[in-house]
């Protein structure tokens, strides 16, 4: 418990982003206010979409990774395929 390994230094802005990782593969995506990414381990970007007018709260992927789905303020859930 006391080891530590980073997996990937992905550019995020000021504050503690909301992220998840992928059930299957090296990717990761992450919420920024009203935006979410998706990246690979190595840091690259792979893709990004805003959210209409509401700011993400927690992100998950499905189980079998194909979609995101998002809790969002204004209690909306948005879902997206990948």
């Amino acid at each position: 418990l006391n080891e530590r390994e980073i997996l990937s230094v992905v550019p995020v802005a000021p504050g503690i982003p909301v992220l998840a990782l992928h059930p299957t593969e090296r990717l990761v995506a992450f919420a920024e206010r009203n935006r979410i990414k998706l990246a690979d381990f190595e840091g690259k970007s792979i893709d990004q979409f805003d959210l209409d007018a509401t700011s993400a709260l927690s992100i998950c992927f499905s189980s079998d990774g194909s979609e995101i789905l998002i809790g969002c303020t204004e209690q909306t859930l948005v879902r997206r395929r990948i």
